[in-house]
Order: structure tokens, then sequence, then C-alpha cells
């Protein structure tokens, strides 16, 4: 990643492992690493941080690596780069739901197959109209995508954001939030809300959820509850929270669509619909969509440990899960041209996929459980329901024997010297 590191002073006498933007300002990644934690920090090396790109392949040529004059990437590894190939990819593992595509006076102007399809602020590509028109909201309770017309209308930009509970990278807020006696404080800070969009400055307060209020000096388009605000004092990133809420959403008399926790319980109840267990030849993709997956739900086991929704050996499987399921998935596409090791390795390959969607299964199943008492007043339903689905956790958790791949599943070794162990038994 193109980002640095740097001890700095957080309160007096407090010394916090920082991140810092790296170097080059068009490769910073310091974004995407806003929700590391000081441990992960401390333990963290960015060789590149303190260099160019144009630096890196001068070194990359100097050296022969192949690599240094290699166009650059921007799409996803599984997917591809080419405009549409996401919807596809994604049309294999979430189900069309069609609903109208409406203005703001609720006339139909056209159908979309699914919300999770646009985005705000992206054109709508509705034939036949007049002037070209632009998502300004989702309304999910109707279903409907709202358009207005026109790149600059004012529902498309916010003044203002909330989020949900902010990650602090040193692990505590800046003395400056602290309440004082004239009453909430404040942090001035630049915010950015996308990757590659240019940072805004703002003001920051705490909210009684241990989220933050952002106040934007000037309106931002198309500011999206999902995305992340990553706020940045300087060259320090402080820290990121997913939003929740806007003021554009106050315009157009919306709220934000279902939550984390419940979307992972809707998922968890039409699983096999996600993530298809088909044909020898799906395994690629199939183990690309589990990774994918298990590295969405990893911030919730992360929430589900802390709060003790979660037990440490359900933690350690899940995490050991995703070091092997990336690691089988990396050697898959190695030898994706390799008929002989395709051949060699299917049946293993074909248990870590059947093991892993058994065993995120039931880390959703977990989740759903820790929200559902919410639901207590159900009473005696309620509760014949939570003992079943903690007896199926029990099952599911417990260890037990290779013939019966509860808790173990064989996989290629991943070791180029060790041809003969193809049938190590992963085990927690």
């Amino acid at each position: 990643h193109y980002a640095r590191t740097a001890n700095i002073e957080v309160q007096p006498n407090s010394i916090r492992r920082a991140l810092l933007k790296g170097k080059d300002p068009g490769k910073d990644q310091s974004y995407f690493l806003s929700s590391v934690f000081q441990r992960q920090l401390s333990k963290a090396v960015f060789p590149l941080g303190d260099l160019l790109k144009s630096q890196v392949r001068e070194i990359a040529k100097a050296k022969g690596l192949p690599t240094a004059s290699r166009p650059e990437s921007m799409g996803l590894c599984f997917v591809g780069q080419k405009e549409g190939r996401i919807d596809r990819f994604l049309a294999d593992y979430i189900p069309p739901s069609p609903g109208p595509i409406v203005d703001l006076e609720g006339r139909v102007l056209g159908q979309h197959t699914g919300l999770w399809r646009y985005t705000i602020g992206q054109g709508a590509r509705i034939s036949g109209q007049l002037s070209k028109l632009f998502v300004a909201g989702k309304d999910h309770d109707r279903n409907a995508v709202i358009v207005v017309p026109g790149s600059d209308h004012p529902t498309l930009f916010s003044s203002s954001a909330r989020t949900t509970a902010w990650h602090w990278i040193s692990d505590e807020p800046p003395p400056q939030l602290q309440p004082t006696s004239s009453g909430l404080g404040s942090l001035s800070a630049q915010v950015k809300i996308c990757y590659g969009e240019r940072q805004t400055p703002c003001t920051a307060t705490l909210n009684s959820d241990a989220g933050l209020h952002l106040t934007f000096q000037t309106p931002i388009r198309g500011v999206t509850p999902g995305q992340y605000a990553v706020l940045y004092d300087g060259d320090v990133c402080l820290g990121s929270g997913k939003l929740s809420w806007t003021d554009a959403m106050d315009k157009l008399n919306l709220v934000a669509g279902p939550s984390p926790y419940s979307a992972f319980t809707n998922t968890m109840f039409s699983f096999p619909r996600y993530l298809p267990l088909g044909r020898e030849s799906d395994s690629r993709r199939e183990l690309a969509s589990l990774r994918h997956s298990l590295d969405t739900a990893s911030p919730l086991v992360v929430h589900g440990l802390r709060t003790g929704a979660i037990s440490e050996y359900q933690g350690r499987r899940f995490f050991s899960l995703q070091r092997d399921i990336t690691g089988l998935l990396r050697e898959l596409i190695k030898n994706e041209e390799s008929t002989r090791w395709q051949m060699k390795h299917a049946k293993a390959v074909r248990n870590a996929i059947r093991i892993g969607c058994g065993d995120l299964e039931a880390i959703y199943l977990t989740l759903s459980i820790t929200t559902a008492t919410h639901a207590m007043n159900e009473g005696p339903l309620f509760l014949e329901r939570t003992h079943q689905r903690r007896k199926y956790l029990d099952q599911a958790m417990r260890p037990s024997s290779a013939s019966t791949g509860g808790s173990h599943y064989t996989r290629p070794s991943y070791s180029s010297h060790s041809r003969t162990n193809t049938n190590s038994t992963f085990e927690d």
C-alpha cells in the first residue's frame, strides 16, 4: 500500500502509531486502511509510502522485473475492468428485484431490475428523455429509484451527514471533541467520502451513539449512505465511519436502507442463492465469492468478538478460514491452466467451498441470534426458535472427526516443495 506510519503524541505523555498519507497523492491508499487498529498498525511496514509510483517503476525496471512497464489495473481482480462486468458479476449472486424509476413528482419514467445497481449521483440512462437524468435517491419502502434532471440538481448535494460508531485509529477521539462548559466539542478536519475524490474541509461533532455529525464547508455531490467517510488532519488519517444519513435524504423524505445486521440476517436465510455450489468449472468464481463474503463479514466478526456475541473459538476459526480460502484461491488462479493440478485438487477445492459456506452461514446465524434479542416480546415462540438456532450452531461449530467434516476440511498444500502432502488437514 502507498501509505506511511509515524509515532505521534495524541495526549500529553500518550504516544500512538499514526497512519499517514503516501507521498504520491495520486496513489495514496490511506483511505482503504482507515479502519486498521493500533495492534495491526504497530506491526505494519509500508516500503512504498515514501516513493512516487514513477520511482517504483524505475526501481522495477533497474531490477529487470516484467511488471516495470505493465499498464495499471483499476478493476477487481476476479471481475475485470470493462464497464458492465461488475453488474454481471453481482447478478450471479443477487436475485433481481424490479421496481419503478420515478421523478420528484412520482411519475414513472422507467423500470429497474434492482436498487443495488444504482448509486447516488450516477447517470440513470433512461431513453426518450429530453435531458440527462441522474440518481438522487433510492426509496427502499417502494423499491423505487428517484431521478432528477441535470448533474447539478440541488438534491444531488449534501451539506451534512451522520455516521455510525466511528473508528479512531488512535483508539480514542481527539481532545477537541470532548464536551466543554460551552457545549459539545468540535473538530476541524478534512473529509474524504470516496477514494479518488478530493478532500473537503468539515466540522465534526460527536453523536450520542459514538458516531459523528459532519458539516461540510462546501456541499458534496453524490454522498451515499453505506459509503465510508474518512477524516484527515493534514497528512494524518484519523479514522473512519459508515455514513447512515445525509441531509439530501431529508430533501427527498427518505430513510436509509437495511442495517448491516438485518441485511446479513436476510442473506443467511437465502444463502444458497448468494453463494451457489455448482459445477467443477465454477470453482474459481465460487472461491472468489466466498472470499468476498468472508471479507465483508470480517468487520462484524470483529465487533462480535468485542461484544461477546461471537466466541473466541468462532473468531479463530473464521479468520483461519479467511486466510486459507485466500491462499487456495491464489493457488487456483496460479494453476488455472494446469489440467493436472485441477484434477488433483478438485476434491480439496470443493471441500473447502462446502465447509467454508457452512462456517460462514453459522457466523451469520450467530449474528442473527444476537440481533434478534430485540424481539423478546414474542415470548415462547422466540425462545423456541432461539433454542433451535443455538442447537444448530453448536452442531455446526463443535469440533468433529474428519469423516463428519464438521471442523475439518481437506486442502492442497500451498508449498511447491511438498507434493506428497496434498491431503493435509486444516484444524483449529
